[in-house]
């Protein structure tokens, strides 16, 4: 029986892989790898193959091998004959939209977060709050706002998933000088996030924030307030 052997050698892998941790050797990571590249190989769209890819793809990932890990996504991504409910491509996309980021590709990165939105899946929040980590990394302040406050009005229910993303805003709004905003957004990470290893940065910032407004003339905040005011995104 196919799927028998299928899970056997998944079985074996998993095995191999487990020694290899106690032993602390590589020897048998190898041969589980060798087993599950295979399967990819022979049957992609097999539910254990593309287990084994997603395997192999989170393991790079996690030892810093960002560009295997890529290679292995992209695999994932370029496979033919999914299903059209099949979350597995969108999976592999978001996996390759994160190791781009990493390795500073951010037009593809960008390409790949924007294909997962477009795709309107399970998948779809995760890329929207994760797209404006991109433009932030290219200093596109304003574009990585629009899209932390979109992300933020269209999926409400993930928002506590994505702490960054608030955060991420404030330094945004910061970037750009737009003080009343960041410390709105800061105020809100506090209170939603204090327990967040970034928390303190957020505190330092704030305090940091109260300096700035502080050292401001009253009639530039009164300004700073109208421009932000007429700025703010609907």
């Amino acid at each position: 029986n196919s799927v028998l052997k299928d899970d056997a050698e998944f079985l074996k892998a998993n095995t191999l892989i487990q020694l290899s941790r106690l032993l602390k050797t590589e020897r048998y990571n190898e041969q589980a790898f060798e087993i599950f590249r295979q399967m990819i190989l022979e049957k992609p769209l097999e539910e254990r193959s593309k287990q084994a890819l997603a395997y192999i793809v989170q393991e790079f990932m996690s030892t810093d091998k960002v560009v295997r890990s890529l290679e292995y996504s992209l695999m994932g991504t370029a496979g033919k004959g999914y299903d059209k409910d099949d979350l597995a491509p969108y999976v592999f996309r978001l996996a390759a939209a994160e190791a781009l980021q990493q390795i500073g590709e951010f037009d593809r990165a960008e390409r790949s977060y924007q294909s997962i939105i477009d795709g309107n899946n399970a998948l779809t929040p995760e890329a929207a709050f994760r797209i404006g980590e991109v433009y932030a990394a290219r200093k596109f302040w304003e574009r990585a706002v629009i899209a932390y406050e979109s992300a933020i009005k269209k999926y409400p229910k993930d928002v506590n998933r994505f702490a960054s993303n608030w955060f991420n805003l404030a330094e945004a709004y910061y970037r750009m000088d737009r003080i009343n905003d960041a410390v709105r957004v800061n105020t809100e990470f506090m209170k939603r996030f204090h327990n967040e290893t970034v928390a303190w940065a957020a505190n330092f910032r704030l305090a940091e924030l109260e300096q700035v407004r502080l050292a401001t003339p009253a009639s530039a905040k009164t300004q700073a307030v109208k421009t932000q005011t007429s700025e703010k995104i609907e």
